[in-house]
């Protein structure tokens, strides 16, 4: 009987050990990881998710220019159908270098717009 009771302290003492140590991994995790991430989402989230609506709206304004400029194209008279192939290829170039323009700012993660943007033109 003596031998189990001792068997059984053990037993409750080493359960108290793995509860604090436990506790103590946990605290932790939480002081080095999760407040990381906190910051992480509360910061970094909010900015890419703006971003992406800006790129979607400027998307949709890239489209319906298009759009408008195809209508124009296809409603010349025949007489300025040369100023349409001339126009055309403007409009290839312009599409071109908007959108190397939205590629080199994805790289640059939007940050130096005005820079990229002086770079582009000359």
């Amino acid at each position: 009987m003596r031998g189990s009771r001792q068997a059984f302290q053990v037993c409750g003492d080493a359960e108290g050990v793995i509860a604090i140590e436990t506790l103590q991994l946990e605290v932790e995790v939480e002081n080095q990881i999760l407040q990381h991430l906190s910051a992480l989402v509360d910061v970094d989230v909010p900015s890419v998710q703006k971003l992406r609506k800006q790129l979607t709206s400027r998307t949709l304004d890239m489209d319906s220019a298009r759009a408008r400029l195809l209508y124009l194209f296809i409603t010349l008279p025949p007489i300025h159908r040369g100023w349409g192939i001339v126009f055309e290829r403007f409009l290839c170039l312009f599409i071109y270098f908007f959108v190397s323009l939205l590629a080199r700012l994805r790289e640059n993660g939007w940050t130096d717009f005005h820079e990229i943007f002086r770079e582009g033109v000359e």
